[in-house]
């Protein structure tokens, strides 16, 4: 038994036309069964949203806050512009904004903890300035090809380079299983840096259902007031021991079959 833990998917995507309903229950479900998995006593289920471009679903749920919109009801926590609970029956969700952003490299930076707009295709240092100015923590998210040659040797650099509070490296359950670890997580740990994961979902039918099968879980629980804000400072302060990853990897078929789903249809993952 592990006590109380807070399970967490750092990377959430909302896309365009994606049934709401079908993801929340999807999320607490799977975060549930990855906190049963752990033996966990009790538990608090947290997403961390990454919107992309005009996306706006945070904002969307904080102008119906204290109503319902489809089955879930939204409730604005005091202590921080940045978190709202969801409810649905017994069920419980955490919902911290955040944002993507790509730089001028073609990297995507996942700024967490924020609702502020950073622009597309600034330098990944300017990205990670603004992103720390604006108090949010900045991932970089490991993408199929996107952290190979020059753009993996400079997310190298930049790991390896700066303080762990600065840029955290990111995982997620669309990395295929055949794909070893980046070198580059080993570096993170030695530097106390946490890995922090979770399942980007894909703007493909039915990845709805993926939410909160990939992420992480830390000991304890989150206080009611300002709970983003807390979970910000404690990834930034803890030792990334008590960080733990959860989740597969994807199969090689299926990772086969999404990337050439989004080339097909052009989806937009940027």
């Amino acid at each position: 038994m592990v006590g109380a833990i807070t399970v967490v998917d750092a990377h959430v995507h909302v896309h365009p036309g994606a049934n709401i309903d079908a993801l929340l229950d999807a999320a607490a479900e799977n975060l549930g069964n990855a906190a049963r998995e752990q033996g966990a006593s009790q538990w608090q289920c947290v997403l961390m949203l990454a919107e992309m471009k005009q996306r706006r679903w945070f904002d969307s749920i904080v102008d119906v806050v204290g109503s319902a919109s489809g089955r879930w009801s939204y409730e604005l926590l005091p202590g921080d512009d940045i978190s709202v609970r969801a409810r649905c029956g017994e069920r419980d969700l955490t919902i911290v904004a955040g944002r993507q952003v790509v730089t001028s490299e073609g990297l995507e930076v996942l700024t967490l903890g924020t609702r502020e707009v950073i622009p597309d295709r600034l330098p990944l240092t300017q990205t990670l300035d603004a992103a720390n100015a604006g108090r949010s923590l900045a991932v970089l998210p490991w993408g199929a090809g996107k952290w190979l040659g020059a753009r993996g040797k400079l997310v190298d650099a930049t790991i390896a380079g700066v303080s762990a509070t600065r840029v955290f490296p990111g995982d997620n359950g669309g990395r295929p299983g055949f794909w070893p670890d980046p070198a580059v997580f080993k570096v993170a740990a030695d530097k106390n840096c946490a890995v922090v994961s979770g399942t980007d979902p894909l703007p493909l039918p039915g990845e709805e259902a993926r939410v909160g099968t990939f992420g992480f879980w830390m000991p304890g629980t989150l206080p009611s007031a300002a709970p983003g804000r807390t979970l910000l400072e404690r990834l930034r302060t803890e030792p990334s021991t008590s960080v733990h990853s959860f989740g597969k990897l994807q199969g090689t078929v299926q990772f086969i079959r999404n990337q050439t789903a989004l080339r097909l249809h052009k989806a937009p993952v940027q």
